[in-house]
């Protein structure tokens, strides 16, 4: 569930219909920087397991909507 939630987070962020669509919240930049926020809180000593793994669910799946998004023709900004 947290995989697929974080799947569509990006189009649900910047829809298609909008002007912004593919831009901060699809770009590798933003995808760092959520890659070091989640690190920080699932780094945490008193991170449960099963929060570790849904964030790390949530992580791969918000990367591969990236990667996929980037072999289109209008690709995904790096910045």
């Amino acid at each position: 569930m947290t995989g697929a939630a974080a799947g569509i987070l990006p189009d649900k962020l910047e829809p298609a219909n909008n002007p912004n669509h593919r831009k901060f919240v699809h770009s590798l930049t933003f995808y760092v920087i959520l890659i070091w926020l989640i690190l920080k809180i699932v780094n945490k000593k008193d991170m449960e397991p099963i929060g570790k793994s849904l964030a790390t669910s949530g992580l791969i799946s918000y990367g591969s909507h990236i990667l996929i998004d980037s072999t289109t023709a209008k690709s995904i900004p790096i910045i």
